[in-house]
């Protein structure tokens, strides 16, 4: 549903995208925005045949296929999703100084903010990793297991600090083709 909100929300994107100039950011953005929607379409896919349950009438059985791709598929999403919010993070960014601006701790806040970021983004490297998420993003594993051991709130911020990473990483391919 965010998925389809986001794309009918920036639908002007749509509309106005081949009548703009091809920059090499344009290209950028274009193709981490087709890549993340090849990902997520063949996570959905893999996702329904995969399940027994969702379409018992469609009576597939590639479980050890389709749970390969979509491992990966997924992974790949997580991926193409931070990059994609990367490429637009100096506008958030800019958006969230604006609305601190007139604030007393305004300078305060934006540090703390980009230098929480940076540590974020460091510790995302450290997560990366840690859990070895090459494995899943080129299917050197069939099945990652879950840490159920660990609480929620650290599996959360592990995956805030891995986004951050390829969010960083998407403004710095940004930065680098301008």
């Amino acid at each position: 549903m965010l998925f389809l909100l986001h794309n009918i929300l920036n639908i002007s994107w749509y509309k106005v995208i081949w009548k703009t100039k091809w920059t090499k950011t344009k290209v950028l953005s274009v193709t981490i925005n087709i890549l993340l929607l090849i990902a997520f379409l063949t996570a959905v896919l893999s996702g329904i045949l995969m399940s027994n349950y969702a379409f018992p009438f469609l009576n597939i059985h590639f479980a050890a296929l389709t749970r390969k791709l979509h491992l990966t598929s997924t992974t790949w999403c997580f991926v193409f999703m931070s990059l994609h919010l990367g490429m637009h993070w100096e506008s958030i960014f800019q958006m969230f100084k604006r609305k601190i601006s007139e604030g007393k701790y305004a300078d305060f806040l934006v540090m703390f903010s980009q230098t929480l970021g940076y540590m974020l983004v460091l510790y995302g490297v450290y997560v990366f990793f840690e859990r070895k998420l090459w494995n899943e993003l080129f299917l050197l594993v069939e099945f990652v297991f879950l840490n159920y051991q660990e609480f929620l709130f650290v599996y959360m911020i592990k995956q805030i600090a891995m986004m951050s990473l390829f969010t960083w990483i998407g403004l710095m391919l940004k930065k680098l083709v301008k």
